[in-house]
């Protein structure tokens, strides 16, 4: 091609070109990116290593703009396997949220599904809403809330987490609030056991004197008994301490202990694990034995007298325990169903399908280790990491996607938003790798159509600006997609602890303990790493088009349209007067060049056949 090139007098004895290439004038910094640039640096020079506290979406919830009213929303939680029924209240009807997974014993996954069930007079179950959900989140989760040094504190009207749970009435009356089982789990507070007879094993109890209040069960009748008139087997400083009895009376002064009178038989019970989000890893798999799954090994026994009830009893533990997890993901994925509308109305390429046409539930896992082989339908595909190697050109650009509807799922969406530091089953990485891949190849092929005359250097120039973490940090703040990002792993409880509880508001908001509720920090490239893998997560969910379609409308400049908005015609390869042939002559001397320089061999051994060969040529050229 060199010597073809050097005796049509393109090139010169040095195997330069005479012509002398278009410089193309780079001034494509527009107002608003100088504007954009200029606020940032006003007070200080940012980098990608910048961190910015930002917003946590799910602390606020719902997401619409509440008007004060009294007719609220009753939803039930479905949970399979489960006969009590949960449900919540909000003060705006929902989007329909997808089915969703949560990880129980033997990390087995647990459907749940979130109903809409009608609206109610929110006046009329006010006091006994507000009362039950204070009282689960002070009394029944141990360690959400601490009462006394606690920076949280409940008020529905001041928090930004308007919901309130619930208890729905049996299978025959499912569509109305049981206000009566409510309270009357709320009266077991400091409930003393009067006898020995209502001892149950489905019960829980506490020893008041305890000030952490463990939990204990009562063993079978089989177990070893014992009398508050047997002898104190157990070390002892005092001489007057002989049986049980004594024991307890002098460590309690107050109390009268009947003689005689036969002891609870117990063993401590742990509380259930209060995170379902993810699978346990090996060595912490729960037993799947309904009623002993959390019953330690050492017998221990009470005096009646100083036995309580427990906040709940097992099987309402167990059910309450899966409340935290069972919001976390309905409060994420009502923000994805944001993001998958948000995308939907703004591409206007696809219409957004219904979550009952979904066929698997959200089970929060890697996309890319689920692949479905099945063929594209109408139906919403949930899964097909698949990547669409068809042919990539322009020529369709223009053509809507309503054939096959294929759209980004919620379950490829959350995995594009998640870091790794979430220690959720998933994160970005991957599909940040795969969107920069496809970012500069758009990119580049873009500028190639566009200016196909101009210098390398100031090609490369242009299309560094283009993929910049500093262009992508600008695009995520411009449409508004900085909060959707997820950072911070949920902690319940303890001194980390993050997530704020449905009524709850945050005393001393701007304090640090304060701002782990409600905001998040991360460096800016995480936001520059969320449009990427938004980018990857399009690619492996829809098609060519439909990704690029959805990166113009990010502003990035992938679409080479000219002044009439149409697609600017496919430059020539060939850069030298032979460009200026008819097409018979041009594919006369391709074909000749071809067999001449033996390409064909290049062919075979990458197993790959050129549709023009003048691309093969000009690769080697």
């Amino acid at each position: 091609m060199v010597k073809l090139l050097h005796e049509n007098k393109e090139l010169n004895d040095d195997c330069l070109p005479y012509q002398t290439r278009f410089l193309m004038m780079i001034n494509d910094i527009s107002i608003d990116q100088q504007f954009f640039k200029l606020c940032d640096e006003l007070f200080e020079t940012k980098d990608d290593n910048t961190m910015e506290i930002f917003p946590k979406q799910i602390s606020s919830f719902p997401c619409q703009s509440i008007v004060s009213s009294d007719i609220w929303y009753l939803y039930r939680i479905n949970i399979k396997t489960e006969k009590d029924k949960l449900g919540f209240v909000v003060p705006s009807k929902l989007d329909e949220l997808p089915n969703f997974c949560l990880y129980t014993g033997n990390n087995e996954m647990q459907t749940v599904d979130i109903v809409y069930v009608k609206t109610i007079d929110y006046r009329n179950y006010r006091n006994q809403l507000e009362y039950f959900a204070k009282y689960l989140f002070e009394n029944v989760f141990n360690g959400i809330v601490n009462s006394l040094h606690s920076i949280i504190e409940f008020n529905i009207e001041h928090s930004s987490f308007k919901l309130l749970p619930c208890l729905l009435k049996s299978e025959s009356d499912l569509n109305e609030i049981d206000c009566e089982r409510m309270l009357s789990i709320c009266n077991r507070l400091n409930k003393s056991v009067e006898h020995q007879s209502p001892l149950s094993m489905s019960e829980l109890y506490v020893a008041w004197h305890l000030p952490h209040k463990p939990l204990y069960a009562i063993m079978p009748d089989t177990a070893p008994s014992k009398r508050t008139s047997d002898l104190w087997v157990h070390k002892t400083k005092s001489e007057a301490i002989k049986t049980y009895a004594d024991y307890f009376e002098k460590k309690l002064p107050n109390i009268s202990i009947r003689r005689d009178a036969l002891m609870a038989t117990m063993k401590a019970v742990s509380y259930p694990r209060i995170n379902y989000l993810n699978e346990v890893s090996t060595g912490k798999k729960e037993n799947k034995n309904s009623t002993n799954d959390y019953i330690l090994s050492q017998l221990v026994y009470y005096p009646i007298e100083l036995l309580h009830y427990a906040p709940v009893n097992q099987a309402d533990l167990k059910l309450f325990y899966k409340l935290p997890s069972i919001l976390v993901r309905l409060t994420q994925l009502h923000w994805i169903e944001q993001l998958r509308r948000l995308f939907a109305s703004k591409l206007q390429i696809y219409s957004l399908t219904n979550v009952e046409q979904m066929r698997t539930p959200v089970a929060f896992s890697d996309c890319l280790t689920k692949i479905d082989h099945q063929p594209v339908t109408p139906l919403f595909i949930t899964r097909r990491p698949l990547l669409p190697l068809t042919l990539l050109t322009y020529n369709s650009a223009t053509i809507n996607n309503d054939l096959t509807n294929e759209q980004p799922s919620p379950d490829i969406l959350f995995q594009a938003i998640t870091r790794r530091s979430c220690s959720e089953q998933m994160d970005n990485e991957n599909f940040e790798v795969l969107g920069d891949s496809f970012l500069k190849l758009m990119v580049s092929m873009a500028l190639y159509y566009r200016y196909p005359s101009a210098s390398p250097g100031l090609l490369t120039a242009k299309k560094i600006k283009q993929i910049s973490n500093e262009n992508l940090y600008r695009l995520a703040v411009q449409k508004q997609l900085k909060n959707y990002l997820n950072v911070k792993k949920i902690v319940f409880r303890g001194k980390d602890a993050n997530w704020l509880p449905p009524g709850y508001k945050i005393n001393e908001p701007e304090l640090t303990t304060g701002q782990q509720y409600s905001h998040q920090n991360a460096k800016r490239k995480a936001f520059s790493d969320m449009i990427e893998a938004f980018i990857g997560a399009f690619l492996i969910s829809t098609n060519y088009i439909t990704t690029i379609k959805f990166m113009d409308w990010l502003g990035l400049d992938v679409m080479p349209n000219n002044t009439q908005d149409h697609v600017v015609e496919p430059p020539s390869i060939l850069r030298s007067n032979i460009a200026t042939n008819n097409n018979i002559q041009i594919n006369e001397i391709m074909k000749k060049f071809f067999a001449d320089r033996v390409f064909a061999e290049i062919e075979t051994k990458i197993q790959y056949v050129f549709k023009n060969k003048a691309y093969l040529i000009a690769a080697f050229t």
